[in-house]
């Protein structure tokens, strides 16, 4: 029984310093979130067009979220509305039904595109028991790794979605 207790409150103080580092505030250069995606066998012009093809596919209204549209330079800037990402437990039944705001930023070159992910911030109807908040900024590092997952996902399937676009010439 002794052993038990020893066990219990080992378990105890773990999870306490795990929960406390995700509670910890993150400094400003880690409130950006950059991945570089190699595509060998890709254009600029490719990857360019295979981007907007996504983000209309993946959003209400791609017009909407894109505020920079620059096909020469390969560039496009806007700010996206997704359902913010959950990963398990007791997180998914505070989350379930927030927003995650984010500025996308693709810079793409022939064979490659980078996607920054700027501006990180949560949004959540209000309820019976508290209040709406809109654009609440992410400032924990429990908060930024649970949404890095999900935004290097993002990066993955556009990916994804390049290659399957570009490869749907003979249809």
């Amino acid at each position: 029984m002794e052993l038990d207790m020893k066990k219990n409150i080992y378990l105890m103080i773990i999870l306490s310093i795990t929960g406390c580092a995700a509670m910890q505030p993150i400094e400003d250069a880690d409130k950006t979130i950059e991945k570089v995606v190699d595509i060998p066998t890709r254009t600029k012009e490719q990857i360019y067009t295979a981007t907007k093809i996504w983000l209309a596919e993946n959003f209400v209204s791609s017009k909407s979220v894109i505020e920079v549209d620059d096909k020469e330079s390969g560039i496009i800037i806007g700010n996206a509305n997704m359902k913010y990402p959950c990963t398990q437990g007791m997180s998914c039944l505070v989350k379930g039904d927030w927003r995650l705001n984010v500025s996308l930023r693709f810079d793409m070159k022939d064979q490659k595109f980078r996607i920054t992910f700027t501006n990180m911030s949560w949004s959540s109807p209000s309820s019976s028991t508290s209040p709406a908040y809109n654009n609440v900024p992410l400032n924990t590092k429990g908060d930024i790794e649970e949404v890095k997952k999900a935004l290097d996902k993002m990066a993955d399937d556009i990916k994804d979605s390049i290659v399957k676009e570009t490869s749907r010439k003979d249809w």
